[in-house]
């Protein structure tokens, strides 16, 4: 008889640990989905976050630096390609080396700054800083933008200064939520 019981308390034990690890996970999912309704958008920030390490686990400073991380990531990566296209675009249009120019000067002393201080400015608690500075950081892409259309031009850099705009805000947003 008492293997039996053995045999029933093992599934049983199993079973609670199976529904405790759900219900943490799920929780942590909950946070995220609350964090992110309150920005912007809503369903992008949730993408952006929950694939991310760490971001289950996360508080809401957690998840505002994670969405600074990648949006340094992102701003990386895009100054990158800016610099191994630019020869190539500029030789098929010579009209986009003001724009593009003004990228490659606004990129790595703007949008990358301005991540840097808001990372900062969370480390030191002071949330209406980081807000502001995930604020400038798309404002400055914003800019870049800007400057195609003056000039009539198609930006190759649209794609990637979306999703620049839509992480830093994310990441402002989230940021706000801290001040309050």
């Amino acid at each position: 008889m008492s293997s039996r019981k053995g045999g029933v308390l093992f599934p049983l034990l199993l079973l609670v640990l199976v529904c405790h690890v759900f219900s943490l996970a799920s929780a942590s999912d909950a946070d995220i989905q609350k964090a992110c309704a309150a920005t912007d958008f809503p369903a992008d920030c949730v993408a952006f976050l929950k694939g991310e390490p760490g971001s289950l686990e996360a508080d809401l400073r957690g998840l505002a630096k994670i969405a600074l991380h990648l949006s340094q990531r992102n701003a990386s990566d895009t100054f990158a390609a800016m610099g191994n296209l630019a020869p190539v675009i500029l030789h098929l249009d010579p009209r986009l080396r003001v724009p593009l120019g003004f990228c490659l000067q606004i990129y790595p002393g703007g949008v990358l700054d301005s991540i840097q201080t808001a990372l900062k400015a969370i480390d030191d608690g002071d949330f209406n800083l980081a807000s502001t500075s995930a604020a400038a950081c798309g404002s400055r892409v914003t800019d870049c933008e800007k400057t195609f259309k003056e000039m009539q031009l198609t930006s190759p850099l649209k794609q990637q200064d979306c999703l620049q705009i839509k992480l830093c805000t994310v990441a402002c947003e989230l940021a706000v939520q801290l001040d309050h």
